[in-house]
């Protein structure tokens, strides 16, 4: 346990890494022909697709509102494009894309949460057991790393595979992976500087199935799994689709959707370049719906800023980026009475103060 404590320690002291998610508003089904009925049914899929990505949640598509738009899922999309379909396959696979903005309102009539597009990379260690032999699943896998990644990317989520080079073999072992040694674990994913770490294995048994454990580990401890499932794909978007919910629990909390008004001091902004960076950084984030200049000063700039949630929320999607770094906030002094007298007090000035890293 003690080192479970520590990766996560660790995990936490190191830089963040994040990504921006692409296709969030995009989604492909596979159809055998081009009519309008097919098209309708292909679009029903993609829009529960879609409102998953978006939200980082399955749990959207129990809601009762979703089975009252079905009639009018098709006014929700942008544009969509058949493709033939490759290798002497039948049919055509249909790319479908949402306006997001619509989208978005939908989610928010569902009383869920959007789950931006900068999202936490995930480093995955991933071991396979086949004809009686453990494998690991690295970066440079013909086999599995395109497929693996492209069932996250359907899921909405990054994965990062291990290199599995020197470095990697020196510090972690086969076996290491499959038992989920903490230490050896913790060792390894120091290089890669993830926040989030899932430790997965995969078992054969007597019958068709499998069984598929896996961890997730970030710096607010674990959070372990297990499922039977017929193939990998299966068991990882099984997995991934939990993974995704925990996430979006820490990024896109529920009852987060109340406008708050945040004040921000970035200090080691000098030049003409910097001002534009990181003014542009932070629009970009999804929760910032208005940003404001306030004061400018020799190296220091103040906004305003208007978010979609509260302030732990924001400080953690920006702690995702690595961009800006937290800087001592300044001490104000409070003067109150009490009983006729005056008392002085001290305490953290509620600005959020940053410097540019």
């Amino acid at each position: 346990m003690r080192y479970w404590v520590g990766l996560c320690l660790c995990i936490l002291s190191l830089p963040l890494s994040a990504v921006q998610v692409e296709g969030l508003y995009t989604a492909q089904v596979v159809v055998d022909d081009q009519s309008q009925a097919l098209r309708n049914k292909a679009i029903a899929v993609a829009f529960n697709l879609v409102l998953q990505k978006a939200s980082g949640r399955t749990s959207v598509l129990q809601s009762p509102l979703l089975q009252a738009e079905t009639p009018k899922f098709s006014s929700y999309v942008e544009q969509f494009q058949y493709q033939q379909m490759a290798d002497e396959q039948t049919g055509y696979l249909l790319k479908i894309s949402f306006q997001k903005t619509a989208i978005d309102r939908f989610l928010q009539r569902l009383d869920v949460p959007v789950w931006g597009s900068n999202r936490p990379d995930i480093l995955v260690w991933l071991s396979l057991e086949q004809a009686g032999r453990v494998q690991l699943v690295g970066a440079d896998s013909e086999q599995w790393a395109p497929r693996l990644t492209q069932i996250a990317l359907d899921s909405g989520l990054m994965i990062t595979l291990p290199l599995l080079d020197l470095a990697d073999q020196q510090a972690i072992s086969t076996d290491n992976v499959w038992q989920a040694s903490a230490e050896s674990i913790e060792l390894a994913s120091q290089r890669y500087g993830a926040q989030q770490v899932m430790v997965a294995r995969l078992m054969s048994s007597s019958n068709a199935s499998k069984q598929f454990d896996w961890k997730l580990i970030n710096t607010s401890g674990e959070y372990v799994d297990a499922l039977r499932a017929d193939t990998l794909e299966v068991a990882f978007r099984s997995g991934l689709a939990k993974m995704s919910e925990r996430l979006a629990d820490i990024y896109a909390p529920r009852g987060s959707s109340a406008e708050t008004e945040l004040s921000i001091v970035l200090r080691g902004v000098n030049t003409l370049e910097q001002f534009i960076d990181v003014t542009q950084y932070l629009s970009s984030l999804d929760m910032v719906k208005k940003l404001d200049w306030k004061n400018m000063r020799i190296g220091t700039l103040e906004l305003q800023l208007n978010i979609s949630g509260d302030e732990a929320v924001f400080k953690k999607i920006v702690a995702l980026n690595h961009v800006l770094l937290p800087d001592a906030a300044e001490v104000q002094t409070v003067a109150t009475m009490v009983d006729g007298e005056v008392q002085i007090e001290q305490g953290l000035n509620r600005t959020l103060y940053y410097r540019i890293n």
